[in-house]
């Protein structure tokens, strides 16, 4: 019958069963460290995602501002929580109409993302989570004047503990982004 194996190959077959205390703690750690590397980065991804929506709608109605004095119409933006359509006040129906222009249409912002609206200091005139105004209420007005109806859009991003940002005027006919 033979001998079990003694010596340095005994001792090698010892440490091969399984992992040691130590190395399952260094691996768990390591776990947890890439795993909170990786969810900042997705956070920070989401917060450049909403800093660029925030920043488009801001370039537009800009832009919708200055097609009002130049052509010397009315436009209106309608707001709810996660969308908004610009609109167009047509003189010979006295009533608003959506634009026709593909990148003003209306837009959906990204996932996670909602606005409230203040106006005039108010505390938001539609509830998280609301759809929709009415088509002939815009909430906000942009003048032929260069005037902007006061308004300001807070922005917050699901899960974020800061808003990432937001467009307002004071009536002034200036829109500033924070």
């Amino acid at each position: 019958m033979p001998l079990p194996p003694r010596g340095p190959a005994a001792a090698g077959r010892r440490h091969a069963r399984g992992f040691t205390l130590l190395e399952l703690v260094v691996t768990m750690v390591l776990i947890t460290v890439l795993t909170g590397l990786a969810a900042l980065a997705v956070t920070r991804a989401g917060d450049r995602q909403a800093r660029s929506e925030i920043e488009q709608l801001f370039r537009v109605l800009r832009l919708m501002s200055e097609e009002a004095v130049l052509s010397g119409e009315e436009f209106g933006v309608v707001v709810d929580d996660a969308s908004y359509t610009l609109l167009r006040l047509d003189p010979q129906r006295e009533d608003w109409v959506p634009l026709e222009a593909s990148f003003v249409r209306g837009h959906t912002l990204a996932p996670g993302l909602h606005m409230a609206l203040r106006r005039d200091g108010t505390a938001p005139s539609r509830p998280a989570g609301a759809i929709g105004y009415a088509v002939d209420t815009p909430a906000i007005l942009l003048h032929a004047s260069g005037e902007i109806s006061p308004f300001e859009l807070e922005f917050r991003l699901d899960g974020a503990q800061e808003s990432p940002g937001s467009i307002g005027s004071d009536g002034s006919g200036t829109l500033r982004l924070r």
